[in-house]
């Protein structure tokens, strides 16, 4: 079981990625609310990325700097991809591919952003999927 951080969380980022059957490309899609359910922007796109896991990378960076334009600080982040999960919270060894997604992490924490990604199951976050797919 993870332990979440004390924070005065200001806003939560559910993020999912899913595969085109027809275009075989990986489609992300982001979603973020207040921590009252009131959503504050969502996001979709296709991705040029060769796997799920660096296209999962790239919604949740890209949902990242759209808070912080906005001007929030405190970041929660759902996601249902344990790799990402460990990578993002510094529990567990980068791989050269993770390397890029670390130094953004690093710069953004620098300028005063809490970020914490959190593991869920997919159903916590069925109508990203949905966004996703």
């Amino acid at each position: 079981m993870q332990r979440i951080p004390h924070q005065n969380w200001q806003i939560l980022i559910k993020v999912a990625t899913s595969k085109n059957r027809r275009t075989r490309r990986y489609v992300f899609a982001f979603e973020a609310t207040t921590m009252d359910r009131v959503t504050i922007f969502r996001g979709a796109a296709n991705s040029g990325r060769q796997s799920i896991y660096m296209a999962t990378q790239e919604a949740m960076v890209e949902a990242i700097f759209k808070d912080k334009d906005l001007g929030l600080g405190r970041i929660l982040i759902l996601s249902n991809h344990k790799k990402l999960v460990q990578i993002c919270n510094f529990s567990s060894k980068p791989s050269w591919q993770d390397q890029a997604l670390l130094s953004d992490l690093c710069q953004l924490k620098q300028q005063s952003l809490c970020i914490f990604v959190l593991l869920v199951p997919r159903l916590v976050m069925t109508n990203v999927f949905k966004t996703a797919s």
